[in-house]
């Protein structure tokens, strides 16, 4: 009988859509430090959760593709898309749809998650991402939230 799955360790990913560009190679790096340490941690139960909307979520996705462990072999950690209203509405609202298409596909897991009211209602898409906060926040176990790089004026 082979051994039992590992229990998947969830990374939470947020952040912002805009990340400053002359501060994306240093957020990248970063990121690429944090996932290959929790890797070197965790191994293949490593997981991201993400709605890889453009930004913050898309990067993170492209770095744990592209990931490479301690021992120098190419990883690519497994994700949970999830996509906080309807995929064909939340589609047109991402930028980039070629990459977004590309990591929902490779996905371990792709959550679509309910709609709480009609699209046309007046705060729908705050509702819809609001439930997608509260399911991040509520089943991962490390949230890594991305900061655009961009000082706070107040």
């Amino acid at each position: 009988m082979p051994p039992p799955a590992p229990y998947p360790i969830i990374v939470g990913i947020t952040g912002h859509r805009d990340i400053a560009p002359e501060q994306l190679d240093a957020v990248r790096a970063a990121l690429r430090a944090v996932l290959t340490g929790l890797y070197a941690q965790f191994g293949d139960a490593l997981h991201l959760m993400t709605a890889l909307a453009d930004g913050a979520d898309q990067l993170a996705a492209d770095v744990s593709e592209e990931l490479i462990s301690p021992d120098g072999k190419n990883v690519s950690l497994k994700i949970i898309a999830v996509s906080p209203m309807p995929f064909a509405i939340y589609c047109e609202k991402i930028t980039d749809k070629t990459k977004f298409k590309h990591h929902w596909n490779r996905a371990a897991l792709q959550l679509v998650l309910p709609d709480l009211s009609p699209s046309t209602a007046a705060g729908y898409d705050e509702l819809q991402y609001e439930q997608l906060g509260v399911l991040i926040a509520r089943r991962r176990h490390l949230l890594l939230a991305l900061w655009d790089g961009q000082r706070s004026t107040t």
